[in-house]
């Protein structure tokens, strides 16, 4: 059908980053069936690498209303609201949705603890990292923003030894910063 090809198209022009090809396909694709949610979606992509943010919001939200069920709409949502317009209360509700529907992927976990750090509720974001390490105790990112939120509960020697073993599992940090958090540790 119609929907399909624009969809198709406006989503390989979305992984090229040509924005303003994709949105003109998905655009007509939304006028052939406006109940298609992954044309919505997509457009939503779209908008948000334009920096088109509300618009961005907008296209998820209707495809939210037509299929609520596709997780990748609440985790770009939720990472918008997240990454670029400090709504964190949105996000984490958008991740936590996410996580009812798809509870193996790694990354929302991963967001909705920045999402929380973000809005610098510490503890509950560090019970994210907490499940994120159990699942994979290798990644250095997870102990790194772990690292961050003890950090910003002046928890010095969790957050020194966070960052440590972030680098160990081969995570760039910052020396310096590692330094400071040490000399802050009470003797």
């Amino acid at each position: 059908t119609s929907r399909t090809a624009y969809n198709n198209r406006g989503h390989m022009h979305n992984e090229l980053k040509q924005y303003d090809l994709a949105m003109a396909d998905l655009s007509k694709g939304i006028e052939c069936d406006p109940t298609y949610a992954r044309l919505y979606l997509n457009r939503g992509v779209s908008y948000t690498g334009k920096g088109l943010y509300e618009l961005a919001v907008d296209d998820y939200t209707k495809s939210i209303k037509l299929d609520s069920l596709e997780p990748k709409t609440y985790i770009n949502r939720g990472s918008l609201y997240t990454d670029y317009l400090n709504r964190f209360d949105l996000g984490i509700k958008d991740f936590k949705k996410y996580l009812t529907l798809d509870s193996a992927n790694l990354s929302a976990y991963n967001n909705l603890g920045v999402a929380y750090y973000k809005k610098g509720d510490f503890n509950l974001a560090i019970e994210q990292f907490n499940k994120l390490i159990i699942k994979d105790n290798s990644n250095g990112q997870y102990y790194y923003f772990r690292a961050l939120c003890y950090a910003g509960k002046e928890d010095f020697s969790n957050a020194a030894s966070d960052l440590l073993t972030a680098k160990q599992n081969g995570f760039g940090i910052d020396e310096n910063l590692l330094k400071l958090w040490q000399n802050k540790i009470p003797n």
